[in-house]
């Protein structure tokens, strides 16, 4: 039998757990060359120092275990497990341990989990998003794998169910809404969860990427979902009492709180829906920009319009 130090003697023995969790004393000895006498004194001082061996005996064997979750301070977890851990931390309110060990998962997990993204998909439930558990996993786990989907969608512009391939890149559970590459437009697009019946990884296609700071944009300036085309519009408006108590600002919006005053300011894409929403809060509305004021007023007058007696 051959000869080396403790230390390496202790770097064999655990490299071959590694590879096999379960070991005779014999078969361990001529595996690592040494005498058995040498690999059962090695394994009982490292039982002692604190690692989980587990010794059983079975005449004339005796065999060594390691318990096959076991790492150096640290837990091995399968594929599956990883997945379903990072779909639970997606639904946990965000936090900077939320997205610290979202991370470390996505690094640690290696290339097929994300290991390369750019940025942590949104918080979401998974309650209420109008997809179904089975389909809402699929979509999760195409987005951190960064696996094209083949989807059947609803176009409510359309009026009809069509098929289409998308690269998915960020759930956002507030709008009910997925942002994902188009490859049928090829540009980003948003997908509303409650109207795609059913999506498969799509093994024919290509992932499309879309860089981080489009993705950013397209959250920030986005407004419920809708995405106009052409430049942002800046909007600035303040929220008066008793609506600056309960008003909900748009996703991407900036808010100030100045005393009982709410001040919401920002650029969006989505100038109609943002002016819609502010309508139904009347007088608690002060128009500070000139884009957004004159937009209200637009929409205001073609709903007077529309109580005028039409003749039938």
């Amino acid at each position: 039998m051959g000869s080396r130090s403790k230390t390496q003697t202790v770097v064999d023995l655990l490299g071959a757990f590694f590879r096999d969790r379960t070991w005779t004393q014999a078969a361990l000895a001529d595996h690592l060359e040494l005498d058995v006498k040498t690999v059962r004194r090695v394994l009982q001082e490292m039982l002692g120092a604190g690692f989980p061996f587990e010794r059983q005996e079975d005449h004339p064997h005796v065999y060594w275990s390691l318990p096959a979750s076991w790492l150096p301070n640290a837990i091995s977890l399968a594929p599956e497990d990883v997945r379903r851990l990072l779909r639970s931390l997606l639904r946990l309110p965000g936090s900077a341990e939320r997205e610290s060990l979202i991370r470390h998962l996505l690094t640690a997990s290696g290339p097929a989990y994300g290991a390369l993204f750019e940025d942590a998909p949104e918080v979401h439930e998974a309650v209420d998003l109008g997809a179904s558990p089975q389909l809402l996993e699929t979509i999760e786990d195409a987005t951190l794998a960064r696996q094209p989907l083949a989807i059947r969608y609803y176009s409510a512009s359309r009026g009809d169910l069509g098929d289409r391939v998308i690269s998915p890149v960020r759930i956002a559970g507030r709008q009910r809404q997925l942002l994902a590459h188009c490859h049928r437009r090829g540009t980003p697009l948003w997908f509303r969860l409650d109207r795609i019946q059913s999506a498969r990884v799509d093994a024919d296609a290509d992932y499309v990427h879309v860089p981080n700071a489009e993705v950013e944009r397209m959250m920030t300036e986005s407004l419920g979902g809708f995405w106009a085309p052409g430049e942002p519009s800046s909007v600035r408006f303040r929220v008066l009492l008793p609506a600056s108590r309960w008003f909900d600002v748009p996703a991407g919006l900036t808010e100030e709180k100045r005393g009982d005053v709410l001040l919401v300011h920002g650029e969006t894409r989505g100038l109609t829906q943002l002016a819609m929403m502010l309508m139904g809060l009347g007088e608690h509305v002060i128009y500070d920009s000139d884009e957004l004021r004159a937009e209200v007023r637009r929409l205001a007058e073609l709903a007077l319009e529309r109580t005028q007696p039409v003749p039938e």
